[in-house]
């Protein structure tokens, strides 16, 4: 239970550190976010997305192997929702 107390006095200590990361991040990326384009990736994971989940496992992706599985489940693909999902990850640090 100490520890959890030690990330909460951590985050509140450095919460407008923190939130300026997010600002900033948000700002830089907002024309990637806004920008519904395809890569070949997002192509072939539209036609046949086994091969590319499979290749990507082969590779050591497991954590975005993880979250096309987790989050795409029974759903098409969504450019916004992942655009947005990378860059919330990509801005907390993950």
């Amino acid at each position: 239970m100490g520890e959890l107390q030690d990330f909460k006095a951590f985050f509140r200590k450095r919460l407008l550190a923190i939130n300026l990361i997010m600002l900033t991040t948000l700002l830089l990326y907002l024309p990637k976010l806004a920008n519904f384009s395809y890569s070949i990736d997002s192509e072939r994971m539209v036609n046949n997305p086994v091969p590319v989940l499979n290749s990507w496992i082969s590779i050591g992706r497991f954590g975005l192997v993880f979250l096309k599985r987790f989050f795409l489940f029974g759903l098409n693909i969504n450019p916004f929702f992942i655009n947005a999902t990378t860059y919330l990850l990509l801005g907390s640090g993950w």
